[in-house]
């Protein structure tokens, strides 16, 4: 068995970043100028990745995202709607001040509920479990590759929680734009 790996980069600012307001599957938000200049810096840190290929969300801001690294590092792009932000239903195009902890899952910073959502959105076990499988499937379908997954936010901090025994009580850590983290997934077929 070959660990496949992930790099797995967060797609750059977008107006609704610098606006604070709930993203998740809406897609009225492209990049910034900003958040383009963030991409192309995270496009020269992948350079000597060795990665093959990049899926990325089919979100505008992660499509934008994956292309801009895809013409600097000269890879196909595969597009998944598994890999999109997590929902958050009647609440997207509000504020970030507006989740709480019982349509979140998260309080100060914590994960305190993983089966709490939004009206209409997806919880924290229901993205976790989209995820995982989807890495899994992927693993599979590309065993010992590395492949650049562009994705959001919300995706990267419960894919690090999940990998803690419990996510509850786990760190709802801060992911900033364009940033890169990696994981390696096996083949478990």
């Amino acid at each position: 068995m070959r660990d496949t790996t992930f790099l797995l980069v967060r797609h750059g600012e977008t107006d609704w970043n610098v606006q604070r307001r709930i993203q998740g599957h809406s897609d009225d938000a492209g990049l910034t100028e900003h958040g383009v200049a963030q991409v192309r810096a995270a496009a020269e840190r992948l350079l000597t990745s060795g990665a093959t290929r990049i899926i990325s969300s089919d979100l505008v801001r992660a499509r934008e995202t994956a292309q801009l690294i895809a013409l600097r590092l000269k890879l196909p792009i595969e597009f998944d709607a598994h890999l999109r932000e997590r929902s958050y239903g009647e609440l997207e195009g509000h504020s970030l001040d507006e989740l709480t902890p019982e349509g979140s899952g998260f309080s100060h910073g914590v994960i305190v509920d993983l089966n709490a959502a939004a009206p209409g959105g997806e919880s924290i076990a229901q993205v976790k479990e989209r995820v995982v499988d989807t890495l899994d499937r992927l693993a599979h379908d590309y065993p010992g590759e590395i492949i650049i997954i562009v994705t959001h936010g919300g995706i990267i901090r419960t894919l690090r929680a999940a990998q803690s025994s419990s996510m509850l009580g786990h760190e709802w850590s801060q992911v900033d734009n364009a940033e890169i983290w990696e994981m390696s997934v096996p083949d478990r077929s």
